[in-house]
């Protein structure tokens, strides 16, 4: 095994999501935890999350944070118009 396969693979990035509109696809437990992220690093990050379904929590949040966008239905390609972030959250 080379020593290249033993170092941590991440690459760290920082981002003023605030700043961005932010894609994220997927509404199950994988959606929640990303979301969950993004809000408490910036609770004012315009965020649209795409998914057939939702778990319970993301509406609740939904209700909580005027930023969050949800669209209840299978994503498309035209659904990465006008986001300059993405993060695919689906197992």
């Amino acid at each position: 095994m080379s020593s290249v396969s033993k170092h941590n693979h991440l690459f760290p990035i920082f981002l003023k999501l605030e700043e961005l509109h932010l894609l994220i696809v997927g509404g199950g437990a994988i959606g929640l935890e990303k979301l969950n992220a993004v809000l408490n690093n910036s609770p004012a990050a315009k965020v649209t999350l795409v998914a057939k379904d939702f778990v319970p929590e993301i509406y609740e949040k939904a209700e909580i944070f005027q930023n969050i966008n949800l669209q209840q239905k299978p994503y498309e390609s035209t659904d990465l118009e006008e986001v300059d972030l993405v993060i695919a959250a689906v197992g």
